[in-house]
């Protein structure tokens, strides 16, 4: 995945991933879409704690931890 520059030497993938819509999902689903993301050089989740109630926020530090 092409980077680009934030300026401040950090590079990011061009593809953001929304964490807004994973709270509610099938779990295991949502898991391989993360696995693919990540794979394919995505680098950047945008989430809030306003995002299905922060469900998706535990979702993600679930996620996280079990790498």
């Amino acid at each position: 995945m092409e980077k680009t520059n934030n300026g401040k030497g950090r590079k990011f993938g061009w593809l953001k991933q929304n964490n807004a819509d994973f709270g509610g999902a099938n779990k295991e689903e949502s898991k391989k879409v993360f696995d693919l993301y990540y794979e394919k050089g995505g680098n950047f989740i945008d989430t809030a704690c306003s995002y299905n109630l922060g469900e998706s926020e535990r979702f993600l530090g679930d996620y996280v931890s079990d790498k």
